[in-house]
């Protein structure tokens, strides 16, 4: 006994099995019924949602380790009355770059929402 991959949802089955027990995908005639299909595309669709709500959650965990230093360093500033200008701080980078990166994936996610709506 072997395992191969579902040509539908891409789960290791057994080769032996004539449909997948994950999605229902005829493994013998290679074909699955309409409300399947559907099915596997919702659940392909929130998957990949999910992938891309965590990466949201991490380009703003990236721009907030580089906006926390840039704020104490202004407190600092503001305490000893010195200029403090936080355009040299190295925190802009990380805060440049989590927002860019943040940006990416909420476009990614407009994108792959208006292509799920428009298959239905």
């Amino acid at each position: 006994m072997a395992l191969i991959q579902c040509p539908a949802c891409h789960r290791r089955v057994s080769n032996m099995a004539k449909t997948c027990p994950e999605c229902g995908f005829n493994l013998v005639s290679g074909l699955a019924d309409e409300a399947t299909l559907q099915k596997l595309r919702q659940r392909q669709y929130r998957d990949r949602m999910y992938v891309l709500k965590m990466l949201s959650f991490t380009a703003m965990a990236i721009a907030l380790i580089g906006a926390i230093p840039m704020l104490f360093h202004y407190i600092q500033g503001i305490e000893a009355g010195v200029p403090v200008r936080l355009v040299e701080h190295w925190g802009v980078y990380l805060v440049a770059a989590g927002f860019v990166f943040y940006a990416t994936v909420r476009v990614r996610m407009m994108s792959l929402k208006a292509a799920y709506q428009k298959k239905r």
